[in-house]
């Protein structure tokens, strides 16, 4: 194995990048290279690794949410990286363009499940490694829910009907999808999923890896209503084969739950119709909706002043703000009704839950996070109460 010393040498706070004098004696030792940028971005707690191959080889690392540079190297140790990273996935080095793999990787006695995804860019090639264990493992009540908004979030996933789960890409919808699995399995509930693609295997839960290619989400939910499920989950909403899918699946009366993109609660619900769902089949279906942001968490140590712990940014690790919006009948009757978006959020300011802003206000007032973090979400139009 690399020793630390010899590159990415503040790999934790990601401050310094290594020069090419320090990479050079490197070439016959690429493959330990590469596992150790992994392996030094898992122990990190990173969501994702960036191998960017252009004149020369730029690693970055997301941690917390933000980008920030790794290492660098020549283009020709680049290449090598980029072909050790293609042997770990098993993806020829003669296929060009797009390609997506799976594998894992043994750090400090754990496994870890990774995704690779490849693609031609200008001048070289880009990969992307993504911890699929990145905080998939946290279980409901500690993903920042207030103690009001689990209760409420707790009594939805467990009524007959769909139940969205929404927000922008990387505010930890897989991760709340996956803890609401965990919890309702236990061996008195059949618990199914159907997933594109699995991201990581969940105890107590029959997963499906959808195939667009080959079958799609409606006729692998033919299947999985002939193996009499309790509960039934879509990865992700993304299209209108996922959209009918789980909007079948909810109107059969088993409790369903799914992730969209989406920015609110309300906007959940209106976004099936874009994806071609009848006005009238999404209120019949959608029984509630929670929305979700990540905001970085201040650090313990210096409590925002920036430390050594926090690599000087105030921060250390992230939370969850979340908005649970159960729809009663007069929200759900105006979906059905086809009414405009901006009306049906009218109703819901006129309910007595909690929105969005509220909670991140809250976050902001007991000192878990800093304004900075959660201005957007109040003066971004999030504030529905």
């Amino acid at each position: 194995m690399v020793c630390e010393s010899q590159f990415v040498r503040a790999m934790p706070g990601y401050g310094d990048v290594s020069t090419h004098a320090e990479v050079e004696p490197l070439v016959a030792v690429v493959p330990s290279l590469v596992e150790h940028i992994l392996s030094s971005a898992s122990r990190a707690d990173a969501s994702d690794v960036h191998f960017e191959l252009g004149d020369r080889m730029m690693v970055r690392v997301r941690r917390d949410g933000m980008l920030r540079p790794a290492f660098a190297a020549p283009r020709h140790i680049g290449r090598l990286m980029m072909g050790r990273l293609r042997a770990l996935g098993k993806i020829p080095l003669c296929r060009a363009g797009n390609a997506e793999s799976s594998f894992s990787l043994h750090c400090d006695h754990a496994v870890v499940r990774v995704r690779l995804s490849l693609t031609a860019v200008v001048g070289g090639e880009k990969a992307v490694v993504r911890f699929l264990n990145h905080g998939a493992h946290l279980q409901l009540r500690q993903l920042g829910m207030l103690a009001r908004d689990l209760d409420r979030y707790d009594r939805l996933i467990r009524s007959p009907g769909l139940v969205l789960i929404a927000g922008p890409a990387g505010s930890g919808k897989t991760t709340t999808l996956y803890a609401s699995l965990e919890r309702l399995a236990h061996p008195g509930v059949n618990v199914m999923s159907l997933e594109d693609p699995v991201e990581m295997t969940l105890p107590g839960v029959v997963q499906i890896g959808v195939d667009h290619g080959l079958t799609g989400f409606q006729s692998c939910l033919a299947a999985v209503m002939r193996q009499d499920p309790d509960v039934i989950a879509i990865g992700e909403i993304r299209d209108h084969d996922s959209a009918i899918a789980a909007v079948r699946a909810a109107l059969t009366g088993r409790t369903t739950l799914a992730s969209i993109h989406a920015e609110d609660g309300t906007g959940a619900a209106y976004r099936l119709t874009d994806l071609g769902i009848p006005h009238p089949l999404a209120g019949a279906a959608v029984v509630g909706a929670v929305s979700q942001r990540l905001v970085r968490t201040t650090c313990p140590a210096c409590r925002g002043t920036g430390c050594a712990r926090c690599g000087q940014t105030g921060y250390d690790g992230r939370t969850g703000v979340f908005e649970v919006l159960s729809l009663p009948p007069r929200l759900s009757g105006a979906l059905a009704a086809g009414a405009p978006l901006e009306a049906a959020r009218s109703i819901r300011m006129g309910l007595d839950q909690p929105s969005l802003s509220a909670a991140a206000e809250q976050a902001v007032t007991s000192g878990l996070t800093a304004w900075a973090e959660v201005s957007g979400l109040v003066e971004g139009g999030h504030d529905t109460r």
